[in-house]
């Protein structure tokens, strides 16, 4: 949390702001003080403007969503709507019937349970190492699971998140990112970046490439191997549903034809 004085006032400068950001979590501030913009929840003061905007898009969509007898803006109850849920998991489980699912050996528990609803697939966990996937188990598991489809897009996909990883903070290093690509384009799985944390970033130098990025698509043996899903909550807050994907030519005709 920030005194609202100091930055509207030029109280602190940027520097000194970034300084204080790692010691934040233990001070002790008073939530209940007005001087206080309070960033350790989901929907932080300074969305209170915005409640007009969202009251405004809310009865939009749900004149939609009763005009049509369907309710997708409440699909983030607890566990989700089931309807939803069930009807995607047997679309894409008839779809990619056998397919390989590679995830981290750490990775976001709600992501692993929409994935383990997708029947017939088959998840494969892949360790960890300090600068991120440990490279030759990966290589491993892709030469003892790669096969070749005849109906399928990609035979395998590979679900990350290479930019402060989520649950370890993790970031994959240029080496590390650099030899994911060569192994899409070698074995022609499908990468998918959660990038929603690339611009949590606070330090001087330029934030981290996303993986996106290395998938050159004027590279000589590229086939465009990556999808980045993007979003605002984590920047702006959970409250807003709403994200982006970054894709291929190649990914877009796919998804085009779904």
């Amino acid at each position: 949390m920030l005194l609202k004085s100091q930055i509207s006032g030029g109280g602190l400068s940027s520097t000194e702001i970034e300084k204080m950001l790692p010691i934040c979590s233990w001070l002790h501030w008073d939530i209940y003080n007005n001087e206080v913009v309070n960033l350790s929840i989901g929907a932080p003061d300074l969305l209170e403007n915005c409640c007009k905007i969202f009251k405004k898009a809310t009865e939009h969509r749900l004149k939609i969503e009763k005009e049509n007898n369907c309710r997708p803006l409440f699909q983030r109850s607890p566990s989700g709507t089931y309807e939803a849920r069930s009807t995607v998991a047997n679309y894409f489980g008839k779809m990619y019937k056998s397919i390989a699912i590679f995830v981290d050996g750490i990775t976001y528990m709600i992501d692993l349970d929409v994935i383990s609803q997708f029947h017939g697939l088959k998840i494969i966990s892949v360790p960890l190492n300090s600068d991120g996937i440990d490279l030759k188990q990966l290589e491993d598991f892709l030469k003892s699971n790669h096969f070749k489809s005849k109906n399928k897009e990609f035979w395998g996909v590979y679900y990350t998140t290479p930019t402060f990883h989520n649950l370890t903070g993790i970031l994959f290093s240029d080496n590390v990112c650099q030899i994911l690509i060569k192994f899409a384009r070698k074995y022609d799985f499908l990468i998918t970046c959660d990038d929603v944390y690339n611009v949590l970033h606070y330090q001087d130098e330029k934030p981290p490439i996303r993986l996106f990025v290395y998938d050159h698509c004027n590279d000589e043996d590229s086939k465009e191997h990556v999808i980045s899903n993007a979003s605002f909550p984590k920047i702006i807050g959970p409250g807003i549903r709403l994200g982006w994907i970054a894709l291929s030519y190649r990914m877009k005709a796919v998804l085009d034809n779904r």
